[in-house]
């Protein structure tokens, strides 16, 4: 039997994913959370810090960056229209095109898929394309809201049962 997709419709939105240099310190859930486009940089920059603080903080520091905001040893940065917040593994908030999630009945699976916007650079006086639109995508495995755990074990130096480049997690090691 064929397995039916469901999808919706593509969307420019704010895309919120966790980014990381090596698989130490992979989560379960890339994307982290769909923001409207039309909110400010400022606003989008604020809720990234407040998402990192939540999954990242202790509340004795979470109290202390509220008391204190200078304190806070995670601001967001913006480059090039791109915000970034923490250390490794790291929040990362850019608009995007065409974000749509495609779910399999069959599984439960969300495939969220979106297009990186196009690069462009100036080159003297003229604005010239780097490259177009960039298709990505993400499987999660798990359902309900996204999640922050590791899924590398540290002791054992490599990702937890079901974790692994090709492997499917069971309903329990979830």
């Amino acid at each position: 039997m064929k397995n039916k997709i469901k999808k919706t419709k593509g969307i420019k939105a704010w895309l919120v994913t966790w980014e990381w240099i090596n698989d130490v310190n992979a989560v379960a859930d890339k994307v982290v959370a769909i923001l409207n486009p039309r909110w400010p940089m400022s606003r989008v920059a604020s809720i990234v810090e407040i998402i990192y603080a939540m999954c990242s903080y202790t509340i004795e520091e979470m109290i202390t960056i509220t008391r204190h905001t200078d304190s806070n040893p995670y601001k967001s940065t913006n480059e090039r229209g791109i915000i970034n917040c923490g250390h490794n593994p790291w929040l990362e908030a850019r608009k995007v095109g065409n974000l749509l999630v495609e779910i399999d009945e069959k599984t439960g699976l969300e495939i969220i898929k979106w297009n990186e916007l196009p690069l462009y650079t100036r080159i003297k006086d003229k604005i010239e394309l780097v490259r177009g639109p960039l298709p990505k995508q993400f499987c999660r495995r798990i359902s309900g809201p996204p999640s922050s755990m590791a899924i590398y074990d540290r002791v054992e130096s490599s990702f937890k049962l079901g974790w692994g480049p090709g492997e499917v997690p069971k309903r329990n090691d979830l």
